[in-house]
């Protein structure tokens, strides 16, 4: 019996150490990057030529505000955590949540506030690529931190045409992960042919059921991967290959 008890406390004691040494992640301890604000070109960027879409175009001046962005897509571990439930169709807790529509990405956010007391929200368009283009400090790199595709994102040419774990791929100059590929990602923004007008902080048309998705996906040729890149979808329509990343007013 002596034998038996000791035994037990030995497995009880080595328990509490692993627990010590590996304590419990806080899943709402969501790792967001603060990006400075600054004016930049949005848009095509000319040296790239027949990559870029007309709808790229034309560039205009941009100014934003000082914001938080999300340093990865949103899991699904921690979509399952606020939701309940998990609608990926490629399933794995540090795979990015896929097949969702901008609804029930706004729905997800909003749950998300009422767990935390926080204001996360969608990044506008403008957001997006000011971030992904890696704010004042950008090089006008093609891709999210590297003109290399394959560095940085994960599309169809090495994705095995699958998602894959959020930031095993380099980061961007902000020290954010995935912004080209894996996933594309919900904006806040109405779907809108640019304007060469100057803007500051714009959150898109009043109307229209088109909402944008940027940053392309592990089933996305690296054209359709680059930083200023638009595609859209209307915005109950559950997407495959795409997801979230949050954002957040600086404050």
């Amino acid at each position: 019996m002596k034998k038996l008890l000791a035994t037990i406390v030995m497995v009880l004691l080595g328990s509490f150490v692993l627990a010590a040494q590996n304590p419990t992640r806080n899943i709402l301890d969501i790792p967001m990057v603060v990006v400075a604000g600054g004016t930049f070109e949005m848009g095509g960027i000319e040296t790239y030529g027949e990559q870029c879409y007309p709808d790229e175009f034309p560039k205009h001046t941009v100014t934003v505000d000082d914001y938080y962005i999300g340093q990865f897509e949103v899991t699904q571990e921690l979509y399952k955590f606020v939701m309940g439930y998990n609608p990926s169709h490629f399933v794995g807790d540090s795979l990015p949540v896929d097949n969702i529509s901008w609804v029930d990405a706004k729905t997800f956010i909003h749950e998300l506030n009422k767990m935390t007391g926080k204001q996360y929200r969608l990044p506008t368009e403008a957001e997006w690529e000011f971030a992904a283009r890696g704010g004042r400090w950008s090089q006008d790199l093609n891709y999210s931190g590297s003109d290399d595709l394959n560095a940085v994102g994960w599309c169809d040419g090495n994705s095995g045409r699958r998602t894959h774990a959020v930031g095993t791929k380099a980061p961007n100059e902000l020290d954010i992960y995935d912004m080209c590929g894996n996933v594309y990602e919900w904006c806040q923004d109405r779907y809108a042919i640019y304007k060469a007008d100057p803007q500051t902080n714009p959150q898109g048309p009043d109307f229209g059921k088109a909402r944008v998705m940027r940053g392309g996906s592990w089933r996305s040729e690296a054209r359709n991967c680059r930083n200023t890149y638009r595609s859209s979808e209307d915005y109950e329509a559950r997407i495959l290959n795409c997801g979230l990343r949050l954002a957040m007013d600086y404050e």
